[in-house]
């Protein structure tokens, strides 16, 4: 089963050309090692929410953008690696202190899929459309060289734009969420969307300024679910979100049920790097 590492960044909106690039170098110091798909991407359609959003989720400044990320390993043993690469590898170590932005600040953690329409590990290119976060959005409802060069390939009929949401969830609701999501997904094929993907907490920190408990005001019971949408474009994801609003398929109440929606952060974003790292 694939393995999900899931990360939110405040990025300098002056640095966004050295965040791609050093993406792409960090995808690229993966190649020979482990077989990945990475995916960078940058705020489009943020809102602001009333209790939490993704800017506060980061702390991001005026001056700075919140980079929606991650990457999707073929099992958790893959993952695993990775951590041993950062002590092995001196190139991922070089990128490693070289972050265009504030790591201080980098929300991150490891999670397990519970749903995946329309993909599977790797996936985002075209064949069968896909859905959404079902869960949490029927919730919802209610570089440069040749960094420029891998980037134009890997995205070349592929992901066009992504909905990305995080949610708190209590434990002992994985069941009804989970059922909730799986259900809610072929509403969001049937309109358009390439993918669904959520996934479930495996190892998330705590960190010192950020994380992602913090970043949906998870409770002691509650746990964080993070997941995405994977569209062909932004015309057809607006068009798409119309279309679910009104689809009485939806089940804002039974969502309402189950987590609480007014602590899930939400928005879009627009991909910088979509790689896919074969070895």
């Amino acid at each position: 089963m694939s393995y999900i590492g899931g990360f939110l960044a405040a990025v300098p909106v002056a640095r966004r050309a050295a965040y791609e690039a050093h993406a792409g170098r960090f995808a690229q110091a993966l190649r020979a090692h482990i077989p990945v798909r990475a995916v960078e991407t940058w705020e489009d359609d943020v809102p602001a929410g009333e209790v939490t959003d993704f800017r506060r989720a980061v702390l991001a400044g005026a001056d700075e953008a919140v980079v929606f990320s991650w990457i999707e390993y073929p099992d958790r043993a893959a993952h695993d690696a990775v951590f041993g690469l950062m002590d092995s590898d001196p190139d991922l170590q070089a990128l490693g202190a070289s972050l265009p932005f504030d790591g201080q600040r980098l929300v991150f953690g490891s999670f397990d899929p519970i749903v995946d329409v329309g993909g599977g590990f790797g996936s985002g290119a075209g064949g069968a459309s896909a859905g959404e976060s079902a869960g949490a959005s029927a919730g919802a409802s209610a570089g440069e060289g040749a960094t420029a060069s891998a980037t134009a390939s890997a995205t070349a009929g592929r992901t066009g734009y992504v909905d990305g949401f995080v949610v708190a969830v209590p434990v002992a609701n994985r069941q009804a969420y989970q059922a909730l999501a799986a259900g809610a997904a072929p509403v969001f094929v049937e309109y358009g969307a390439r993918r669904v993907v959520e996934t479930w907490a495996s190892e998330v920190p705590h960190g010192r300024q950020t994380d992602f408990y913090r970043a949906v005001q998870a409770g002691p019971d509650e746990t964080v679910v993070f997941a995405w949408i994977e569209w062909p474009s932004r015309e057809v994801r607006d068009a798409a979100w119309i279309e679910v609003s009104r689809d009485a398929r939806m089940q804002p109440d039974a969502a309402r049920r189950i987590f609480d929606g007014k602590r899930m952060i939400w928005g879009g974003f627009r991909p910088l790097l979509d790689v896919r790292v074969a070895v």
